[in-house]
């Protein structure tokens, strides 16, 4: 999301798109990045998405091995952080053909990157969950 924050924020005029279509849609990063739809509360939605990768990185390596058990609340918020980033991407795909008629392939790129944070911190989420619930139920 580097690319697309760099463009929202006026440091670069545009960004090299591939010369193809995809699904019957052209590639232009400038239409969809500088779109109404591209504002978040008030502010860009790159630079947003882009924080939501670097907060991945402490949550995923902090707590060690166990953490399922020992830290469970940490792979629960990095899922739940996950899962956040995740609905964003799919909500802003769908918008990309749907409003914009173009794709962004930094957008598409980090839409299938959030996907696969999500369903690579999933199982460890629900299992600190399930951990939580059972430690609950015996007391």
């Amino acid at each position: 999301m580097v690319p697309p924050s760099l463009l929202q924020l006026g440091v670069v005029r545009d960004l090299p798109d591939p010369n193809i279509r995809w699904f019957g849609l052209p590639f232009s990063s400038k239409k969809v990045n500088l779109s109404k739809d591209a504002f978040v509360l008030g502010v860009r939605d790159a630079p947003l998405a882009l924080a939501g990768f670097v907060a991945n990185v402490p949550l995923a390596v902090a707590g060690g091995e166990d953490r399922a058990t020992s830290n469970p609340w940490l792979p629960i918020a990095a899922a739940l952080e996950a899962l956040g980033e995740a609905i964003g991407a799919a909500v802003f795909f769908a918008k990309m053909p749907r409003k914009e008629r173009a794709w962004c392939p930094y957008c598409v790129v980090a839409a299938f990157a959030s996907f696969a944070v999500f369903a690579l911190t999933f199982p460890e989420g629900l299992r600190a969950g399930v951990h939580l619930l059972r430690r609950r139920a015996q007391g």
